[in-house]
């Protein structure tokens, strides 16, 4: 009986419960987000399938750890209607990560989010499995782990799963570090690799198999490795006969439509083909991205990359996302040149090239100079300029974009484990890139990062500082010791003695003039700097951190950094009973008003508590979190400047993978989230999400996907009256899709189904095909049809070729 009832429990689980990677939000502008789960300390890939990427100017994702109130920021790279990006390890806390999207659209000033419901407030989350979880990709069939063969008996096996991330046939095999990939037989999903055919002789003992798998944007999204014991004679380890040129590459050719709403229909050409070759200790690899959106009036859409390196050298030209601390730059565009040396206790890495290409302001109207003064009184927030001087004609325009140069320079003294490093970063527009433009802009930022490491990463002490200076208008240069003191006449002599000595030491590196800030220095307001202590006895991690940025601090190579900020985050998760049970919590405290200059200081605080169970059982693992939020300045509630509001959320979540009929991946999760707002704006928010679903692989070559997802939202809006209430926005999604192998897996026939009931109304229809007319050459075509209540529908078409060269 008892056997009976816990079969029932699991199948009622597998009625509710929803695969993580495809949250099932309703938007017309993405129509997927893919995230998967990975184990603590590793990068989470995002990516997001945009519907109409013509009206999108960039995408950007938001994350923030477990423990954490406070959002970081970063620019996902677009490449055709894929927008992708790398989470950095150092954000994967357990239980789990939260991060939403924010799409700047074409001639819109405010970002929509997805969600669309209160995304900061009640976003997406990513799991963070426990630290050394099985893979998710990888099935080891020989050896298993830690197992003992002859080595005369010795052959390695396994499968990958098929994922829409995954690229299989970037995979990579190292046996002892030694790259053996050339040598391994694929075979679809298997893998087979005899060592003695790589030319690799094993001692006797213990070595080591590392599998890394890479997402179709190159990004590494595992590396996963497992031991066996050799046994037998000790023979030494024979490393490959120099190969001579190993070189691959692949080509892909796209043609897509898109008819949206009543807009006409909009197509898409384009073409990538990336390559790389190696030859010994020498390496190179390519990519090139040709489409039709590259336009004139638009940043570079277009992409192009060369890659080569040699032992302690790496270089590469292009469009290239150069690694600095994240004060200074993190994965910001660079269109020129960046190199990296490494010579054991010294490194350089420098950075050269162009962040923004010029695109010319539109000329709104021309009149002659006489009509200057009534124009400017007629639209006095507009910009003016002589547009032909021989006959004093002006012209009313609207600015452009000039060109931004940047260059980065980043020594480090000491070894990866104990270091120090020093930046320096210079970033200027071009005031005679364009004719039509407001003001030219400069700025400089040096910093300073270290990093010291003890038992292995144990204990690890790491911390990052950076003083900027910007100028917001270059146009006049760098002014006199005439004009400071006629500009600042009404100082008294120290003030302007202080800004003639900053303009003597500074104006060898950037203009200095009225607009450069900081000229006080007063409160460090240019001043950033943070400091990390990380501990990792396996069983229990804990983190501090203590920030401080500047309410000016600024970094053309870094966009996304929060000024004026100060406080500090604490976490801490404990593994107990054999890993099976996760405690984690955290606390973050932070505050505005670093330069004193505002009437009020603001308070926000965030506690965290999160307990997970991962039975060694049928049963589902289990998580429970609940998190805490507040933002306090002190001031009375009434007052029109007040701010006091308190946050609670409850996230439950079950998983489990179980065989019935099929092997199931399976997930129930329910999130729940009151925002009480206080002052007399009366902000409040509510929102519910239930997801449920499940993701079969049946014995025969089909896949079906069931999800459901229920969101219960009451977002503030204004009545007629003029009062702030809570109205409903409430939708369900299903979503219904399977796939079928045929011709000897050949042919991958799938279709998809997806109705949204509720506030927001839509139908979803997708049907697509891949056949494989070789190993290496196939074809992949998709129709989707949007059937959306009180809007014409949207329609989008795509044929695929691919072949690997």
């Amino acid at each position: 009986m008892q056997s009976l009832f816990r079969k029932g429990v699991l199948w009622i689980i597998a009625l509710f419960v929803f695969y993580a990677s495809t949250p099932a939000q309703v938007s017309d502008k993405i129509s997927k987000v893919t995230a998967p789960a990975v184990p603590q300390g590793q990068p989470v890939s995002i990516e997001a399938e945009l519907i109409n990427p013509a009206v999108v100017q960039r995408v950007e994702v938001a994350y923030r750890p477990f423990g954490e109130q406070s959002y970081k920021r970063m620019e996902m790279s677009v490449v055709g209607n894929l927008a992708t990006a790398t989470i950095p390890a150092s954000a994967t806390a357990p239980p789990f990560l939260e991060y939403y999207l924010l799409l700047y659209l074409q001639n819109s000033p405010t970002p929509e989010t997805y969600p669309l419901e209160n995304a900061e407030g009640h976003p997406l989350r990513v799991d963070i499995q426990e630290a050394r979880p099985a893979s998710r990709y990888v099935t080891v069939l020989s050896p298993e782990e830690q197992e003992s063969v002859r080595k005369e008996d010795l052959f390695i096996s396994f499968t990958v799963s098929r994922d829409t991330l995954l690229d299989s046939s970037a995979t990579q095999i190292f046996i002892d570090d030694v790259n053996v990939t050339r040598f391994a037989v694929p075979s679809g999903d298997l893998f087979v690799l005899h060592p003695e055919n790589a030319s690799v002789s094993l001692s006797s003992g213990d070595h080591t198999i590392r599998v890394e798998l890479y997402a179709k944007n190159h990004a590494l999204l595992e590396s996963y490795s497992w031991g066996f014991h050799v046994t037998g004679v000790e023979e030494k380890v024979v490393p490959p006969a120099p190969p001579g040129w190993i070189y691959g590459g692949s080509l892909q050719l796209e043609t897509r439509n898109e008819k949206i709403d009543t807009l006409p229909g909009v197509p898409y050409n384009r073409a990538t083909l990336t390559a790389n070759a190696a030859n010994g200790i020498f390496r190179t690899w390519g990519k090139v991205y040709l489409t039709n959106e590259e336009k004139s009036s638009r940043q570079p859409q277009d992409r192009f990359t060369l890659n080569a390196e040699i032992p302690h050298l790496q270089i590469g030209v292009g469009d290239l996302y150069p690694v600095y601390p994240d004060l200074i730059m993190n994965g910001l565009r660079v269109r020129g040149v960046s190199g990296s040396l490494s010579l054991g206790s010294f490194g350089l890495t420098v950075s050269q090239g162009q962040i923004l290409r010029s695109i010319e302001g539109d000329t709104l109207k021309t009149f002659p100079s006489d009509s200057l003064l009534a124009e400017q009184q007629r639209d006095p927030s507009a910009s003016y300029k002589l547009y032909r001087p021989s006959d004093s004609v002006w012209a009313k325009f609207l600015g452009g974009t000039y060109s931004r140069d940047l260059l980065v320079v980043r020594p480090r003294f000491g070894p990866e484990n104990a270091y120090i490093g020093f930046t320096a970063l210079k970033s200027s527009d071009d005031p005679a890139s364009i004719q039509f433009g407001l003001k030219p802009e400069e700025n400089l930022v040096v910093g300073t990062d270290f990093l010291f490491s003890f038992a292995n990463h144990t204990v690890d002490l790491t911390g990052q500082a950076a003083i900027s200076g910007t100028n917001r208008d270059i146009t006049r240069g760098t002014f006199t010791d005439a004009d400071i003191d006629s500009i600042y006449s009404g100082d008294n002599q120290s003030t302007r003695d202080h800004i003639r000595t900053l303009k003597n030491i500074l104006s060898h590196v950037i203009t200095l003039n009225e607009n450069f800030i900081p000229l006080t220095q007063k409160y460090m307001p240019t001043l950033a700097y943070e400091a990390g202590l990380a501990v990792n006895t396996g069983d229990n991690g804990f983190r501090f951190n203590y920030l401080r940025h500047g309410n000016s601090y600024e970094s053309f190579g870094q966009t996304f950094v929060r000024p004026d900020v100060a406080g500090f985050n604490v976490a801490d998760h404990v593994r107990l009973a054999g890993n099976s049970l996760l405690l984690s919590g955290g606390f973050e405290r932070l505050q505005d008003n670093t330069a004193q200059t505002k009437p009020a200081t603001t308070t926000s605080m965030t506690a965290n508590l999160g307990v997970s169970y991962f039975p060694r059982t049928e049963f589902p693992s289990v998580t429970l979190a609940y998190l805490f939020a507040s933002n306090d300045n002190g001031l009375d509630v009434d007052s029109a400047f007040a701010t006091r509001d308190f946050t609670n959320r409850l996230v439950l979540q079950l998983n489990k993978d179980f065989t019935y009929i099929a092997r199931n991946q399976g997930m129930l999760s329910v999130s729940t989230s009151l925002r009480d707002d206080q002052t007399p704006r009366n902000l409040d928010t509510k929102n519910t999400t239930i997801t449920m679903g499940v993701t079969s692989s049946y014995q025969i070559p089909l896949q079906t996907v069931v999800n459901i997802l229920v969101s219960l939202n009451s977002l503030p809006s204004i009545d007629s009256a003029g009062s702030t209430t809570l109205s409903p926005r409430d939708y369900t999604s299903l979503y219904l899709s399977g796939q079928y192998r045929l011709a000897d897996d050949r042919l991958l026939l799938s279709a998809a189904l997806s109705p949204t009931l509720g506030n927001i109304g839509r139908m979803l229809f997708d049907a697509g095909a891949q056949y494989f007319f070789t190993k290496k050459i196939s074809a992949v075509t998709d129709l989707s049809l949007y059937l959306n209540r009180g809007r014409s529908s949207d329609f989008i078409g795509s044929l695929i070729l691919r072949m690997e060269l």
